[in-house]
């Protein structure tokens, strides 16, 4: 497949960016003695764990036969719990290995959708230090975390889907805020409520440690149909819409 130059540019400049923000997240937020405290490997693989079976249920949608998933559930709650160094390196491998083994897709698709979420959790992480959210595997003050989470998740969201936006109406020749209306729309806010659920794994995991694997499953899997329901019932609007006014123009050609 052949890929006009200036979008294969904005790919080789998200991977660019992207790993910048990995190694600058390793630079400024990371304790290399989180690589000896075995409670700080088990919660990464932990969230590994949970963010690669929220990949596994993604769900495909219409524009562009993307996906979509929430593993960014798991992915922001590793800011809470293993910062923005762990949260980043996690979204690296956890979309590394979903984009080479569960997905078929042009490679540069997949180097494109990697590098965009990588890019996300690590400014999602880097502002919610930023602000002074803290980090912790033992204990989560709601109070003063909650503020800077929420910056963290308007940022995660403001990265993902502008930069997806951006590509697709490149690729596409559309508009971008056409693009980021039509992939976004109204369930921009349905993914910013359900993204307020990593707080509640978070929370878990400091009550519960491992068994988070466990009490977190059931609950995925009801969100995942869920989030199927929603984007079901958009495309099923937006088609009784087209039908609408192929009716009336039909009707009425000069209308």
């Amino acid at each position: 497949m052949q890929i006009p130059d200036e979008l294969r540019s904005v790919i080789i400049l998200a991977a660019v960016l992207a790993t910048g923000a990995v190694v600058l997240s390793f630079y400024f937020f990371f304790d290399p003695r989180s690589l000896l405290d075995p409670d700080w490997l088990t919660a990464s693989a932990i969230l590994l764990g949970l963010s690669l079976l929220s990949t596994v249920m993604a769900l495909r949608i219409s524009e562009g036969g993307s996906t979509s998933s929430l593993d960014f559930v798991p992915q922001l709650a590793a800011v809470l719990l293993v910062g923005p160094a762990g949260a980043s390196a996690l979204a690296l491998i956890s979309e590394s290995i979903s984009e080479v083994f569960f997905y078929k897709k042009p490679r540069f698709k997949k180097i494109f959708n990697t590098a965009q979420v990588v890019l996300s959790v690590a400014a999602a992480g880097a502002v919610y230090v930023l602000f002074d959210g803290t980090v912790s595997l033992t204990e989560f003050d709601f109070a003063n975390n909650f503020p800077p989470f929420i910056v963290a998740i308007i940022t995660y969201f403001a990265v993902n889907t502008v930069s997806v936006s951006y590509v697709i109406s490149v690729a596409e020749n559309k508009p971008i805020f056409d693009t980021w209306r039509e992939m976004s729309g109204s369930l921009i806010f349905f993914d910013f409520a359900m993204s307020l659920l990593a707080v509640g794994v978070a929370l878990l995991y400091v009550e519960f440690g491992w068994m988070i694997l466990v009490l977190t499953v059931i609950p995925l899997f009801g969100l995942r149909y869920s989030y199927g329901t929603t984007y079901e019932l958009r495309d099923l609007n937006d088609d009784l819409l087209r039908l609408f006014v192929k009716t009336i123009e039909a009707q009425d050609p000069y209308t």
